[in-house]
């Protein structure tokens, strides 16, 4: 089937849109998270895309209990809220940045900050959404598999695979930990400036703040402008497919499959490549897909971008502030 980025770029699109057509059929409420998630468990081989998958399902339903457990005693007061947002997010990153487990790691704090953000926005929901994301992870998860199956090798490279689990690069737990204050206190900041001027794009300004902070500010700064960039090309190209009103099932499945296929190419590049192609892919995703089904307004691309143009500023703002001070000597 030609070679192995090729492959994963077909298992990937495959993955990608056969796992929303699942989620719309089981009434999931977000099915693009189960798009998001097969795109980014999809790896060059069996054994890696099942490694990655129960990652993130055992990071995603540690995050779902904690949140469902924080909601059950501070559901009623925002300040409590804001604590457990900054608490939960700031270790879990700086766990992340610690463990061998990182990914477990991210997709928890993530979680855990979701289910307290939809809390905040609507207090009933909380626990709603927590059990539902569950569910659309898992089938994210359990459909990639059974593509990589069906497309992938069973095993590329050992080394590759163990490298999803490597041992944790950055051994300064004073670096992590500021890092991972930061990232606490600019979704903090983000929140509270939302709820001051009703701004769009709420969630992925907070999971933007999650996915480009990191101990190396240099490495944070350059994810910030790759996230514009290919979020920008898969925003456009999700636009492009709401405007051809695409609204049979062959034609969702043949949208997904062919964005899907070719940012899954540029994921499975170089580092600059694959941070770029798969911010696109989620772009494309939340641009395209709403509920059950294609969008049918610009809305969602649209607000996905205002939030993500205000995580990076304020992402930026306050790594300019914290890049003051001399990490080297940590």
């Amino acid at each position: 089937m030609g070679e192995p980025r090729t492959r994963r770029a077909i298992a990937t699109g495959l993955a990608c849109a056969l796992s929303v057509i699942v989620a719309v059929a089981l009434n999931l409420d977000y099915p693009l998270w189960s798009g998001m998630t097969a795109f980014t468990v999809t790896q060059a081989s069996v054994k890696a895309t099942t490694l990655k998958g129960l990652l993130r399902i055992a990071g995603t339903i540690a995050g779902a209990l904690i949140g469902i457990l924080l909601v059950g005693f501070i559901a009623a007061s925002h300040v409590a809220l804001l604590v457990a947002l900054f608490a939960s997010i700031s270790y879990g990153l700086y766990r992340s940045y610690l463990s061998r487990y990182f990914y477990a790691w991210l997709l928890g704090a993530i979680t855990v900050g979701l289910v307290l953000l939809t809390t905040m926005a609507e207090p009933d929901a909380g626990l709603h959404a927590a059990g539902y994301r569950a569910a659309e992870i898992v089938t994210g998860v359990a459909v990639a598999w059974l593509v990589g199956e069906l497309v992938l090798p069973e095993s590329l490279d050992p080394q590759k695979d163990k490298a999803l689990i490597a041992e944790p690069a950055l051994h300064s737990r004073m670096v992590a930990a500021v890092a991972a204050i930061e990232a606490g206190m600019g979704i903090v900041i983000v929140t509270l400036l939302y709820d001051a001027f009703d701004l769009p794009g709420f969630s992925s300004a907070a999971v933007s703040m999650t996915r480009i902070a990191d101990p190396d500010p240099r490495l944070g700064r350059r994810r910030g402008f790759l996230r514009l960039v290919g979020c920008s090309i898969g925003a456009a190209t999700g636009l492009a497919c709401v405007w051809l009103s695409i609204d049979t099932l062959p034609g969702l499945l043949i949208a997904l499959f062919s964005a899907c296929g070719v940012f899954g190419y540029f994921a499975s590049g170089s580092a600059a490549s694959a941070y770029g192609g798969m911010q696109a892919g989620f772009a494309f995703l939340i641009a395209f897909v709403e509920g059950n089904g294609p969008a049918l307004t610009l809305d969602p691309a649209i607000d996905r971008l205002a939030g993500i143009f205000l995580a990076v500023l304020v992402f930026w703002l306050l790594d300019a502030l914290i890049g003051l001070l001399d990490r080297d000597a940590w």
